[in-house]
């Protein structure tokens, strides 16, 4: 093995292997060493699913496959529990035949992460609007092919127009987001104008499923600045939500707090009673970007998409979910952001 090749390859910050077309180590550089616990004097001779983590060395061995097929530079994923990586393959090649191949696995970002979970979600967004244009377009050349027939289809069509519109609605809503252009507005508000409004708007549904939605607030909270809209968006996010899991007869109530002091911090809370859920049901709010975590929020279900939308407000406001449960009692979900006291500001403005 060329002494320059090895030492270039020593300085690479990522795990680099080198195998023969089978998957046999023939070297691996100082980084792989310390990420895989294996030396080289260790691993040289052995199979990669010897040394390597089952899922990763499954990964590997697929790109091996394809490199068998077509002898040409690929990548893909490959991943365990804890750690994903892009694995990049190069071949080694002696005239027309495979001798070897360079595998490198470059560790993927959140930004990457979030790319791909973006994807699925915009794929998901836009089968929701191609849905009812073909089913709309297939109603009228069934009509065209059978005039005779007689059967009405205003109403039919009228109703695919309707899931049509809302679908696009909710891409051009969701789209920002999604694309990570969030941009924060400051505006004076008084904290407790968001209950009152998230409250008037949900009076209608509590009443028909025979909840009792109750405001709980400080009445003497001073005026903050902040993103009012966007934190009003994840109130009614949190509140639709629980709204959904409260049963009748039971109580959901609205909470806000200001903790103040040197970074004063905003908090809202969504609390239900008679239910107790954890971390693992709010795991498109709280969850980790995995593969697993990408697919099951990217799935046909609004109500996950509006808590990876919260998340995501969330993050742009440097601020914070908790979920909180006691059996036989509720759950509670909350949420902090920093702001600014408006009194504070006027202050500092005038010294």
């Amino acid at each position: 093995f060329p002494a320059k090749m090895r030492t270039v390859l020593a300085y690479l910050d990522e795990p680099v292997f080198i195998t023969d077309p089978r998957g046999v180590v023939v070297y691996l550089n100082p980084r792989a060493e310390q990420d895989f616990g294996f030396e080289l004097k260790l691993a040289a001779g052995r199979s990669l699913n010897e040394i390597l983590p089952a899922g990763i060395a499954s990964g590997l061995f697929q790109g091996l496959e394809r490199l068998k097929k077509a002898a040409k530079s690929l990548h893909l994923s490959a991943e365990e529990e804890s750690r994903r990586y892009q694995a990049h393959f190069n071949p080694i090649m002696q005239g027309q035949k495979l001798t070897g191949v360079v595998i490198s696995l470059r560790p993927e970002s959140d930004h990457q992460a979030i790319a791909r979970l973006n994807q699925s979600l915009f794929n998901n967004l836009l089968d929701e609007i191609y849905k009812p244009i073909n089913q709309l377009t297939m109603l009228f050349s069934r009509e065209f092919e059978e005039r005779n027939s007689g059967e009405p289809i205003y109403e039919k069509s009228q109703e695919l127009v309707k899931q049509t519109i809302a679908a696009l609605n909710n891409l051009i809503d969701v789209s920002p987001v999604l694309v990570g252009e969030i941009r924060l507005a400051r505006s004076q508000f008084q904290p407790s104008l968001l209950l009152k409004l998230a409250r008037r708007s949900f009076h209608s549904r509590a009443e028909a499923k025979k909840i009792h939605l109750l405001r709980l607030e400080h009445k003497d909270l001073p005026e903050v600045i902040g993103d009012q809209a966007k934190l009003n968006r994840i109130l009614v996010i949190f509140l639709d939500h629980m709204m959904d899991l409260a049963v009748p007869g039971e109580i959901v109530a609205l909470g806000a707090e200001l903790s103040l002091g040197q970074n004063p911090v905003l908090s809202y809370s969504v609390t239900t009673t008679g239910v107790a859920k954890n971390e693992k049901d709010f795991y498109c709010l709280t969850g980790e970007l995995s593969e697993e975590y990408s697919m099951a929020c990217a799935e046909d279900k609004l109500k996950e998409r509006n808590l990876v939308i919260a998340s995501r407000l969330l993050l742009a406001m440097k601020g914070q979910a908790q979920i909180a449960a006691v059996e036989n009692v509720g759950t509670t979900i909350s949420f902090s952001v920093p702001v600014i006291i408006a009194e504070q500001k006027s202050e500092e403005a005038e010294i």
